[in-house]
């Protein structure tokens, strides 16, 4: 379990660049150099990601700082990424990478805590793979009505979602809801919160600092901080070869402003977990 001191010391780990939805607002899938990889089918139970590409498509699975597995067999993870008491898996989608049970089970065995953030589109054998190497499972939802689920994404998935949280709430594994904010999706956040509340999940809402936002928009979203189970957070890494819907950076970054907005991000976590600890 993720104690609330555990927030002021994260990292982030993108293990892919690939993801198999197409959401309208991503920057990753429409990257020419992932338009040449074919995504494979997925079925009406979500997607077999560990068994459904290629050899030649899982080679592709690179990071910003190269193939994880690689520096862990080399002994050299530690030197390339700062050891901290949790780190953030990101994408693209991390379930496509074939090598996530073993980079989770590293993980684990150096006692480092671990919030895997996922669509959530996914077959349940998939999920009993990682869910013991997990501590948070973070879902993102773009949208928590089925129609606008499929016109943003591409893809019928709300359902499969909305199957896994309730598996893993049966499990008393940790879930959170994490919804990217936009323009389009303002007048849709009351009913987002409303989603969260019906699963007793707390709900982390982000937007990008880039998306020029008006000042009463701003003011909007910030409204939700007043809620119960939600967290407001900004990003600044919308455009870059992340999944928009996650507010961190890839790693690692050195600019000043970069390093500012992920130690706001994590003070702020800290601050939100300790209050909702004391039942605040």
């Amino acid at each position: 379990m993720i104690k609330f001191f555990d927030f002021l010391s994260q990292n982030t780990l993108c293990v892919t660049k690939e993801c198999i939805l197409r959401c309208e607002h991503c920057h990753l899938w429409s990257n020419p150099v992932f338009q040449k990889i074919k995504v494979p089918k997925i079925s009406d139970d979500g997607f077999d990601l560990f068994r459904s590409l290629s050899d030649q498509e899982r080679n592709r699975k690179l990071t910003a700082v190269g193939d994880v597995s690689d520096l862990i067999q080399a002994g050299q993870f530690f030197k390339t990424f700062k050891k901290a008491k949790v780190f953030n898996v990101i994408g693209g989608e991390p379930l496509v990478c074939k090598e996530l049970p073993y980079i989770l089970g590293f993980l684990q065995k150096n006692k480092i805590k671990v919030r895997l953030w996922t669509n959530g589109v996914f077959n349940l054998d998939v999920l009993d793979q990682v869910k013991d190497l997990v501590d948070e499972f973070c879902f993102y939802l773009p949208s928590c009505d089925k129609k606008g689920y499929r016109l943003l994404t591409g893809f019928d998935g709300l359902g499969i979602l909305e199957e896994n949280i309730r598996y893993l709430q049966a499990e008393k594994r940790h879930v959170i809801l994490n919804h990217f904010v936009t323009r389009s999706s303002l007048p849709d956040l009351p009913e987002v919160y409303e989603y969260a509340r019906k699963f007793d999940l707390r709900l982390y809402l982000n937007y990008s600092v880039h998306a020029k936002f008006q000042r009463e928009s701003i003011a909007y979203i910030k409204r939700f901080k007043k809620e119960r189970k939600v967290m407001v957070l900004r990003k600044k890494n919308f455009g870059q070869d992340v999944c928009a819907g996650v507010h961190f950076d890839l790693w690692p970054r050195h600019d000043l402003e970069t390093i500012w907005f992920q130690g706001q991000n994590c003070f702020q976590e800290f601050m939100r977990n300790l209050a909702w600890s004391l039942h605040v």
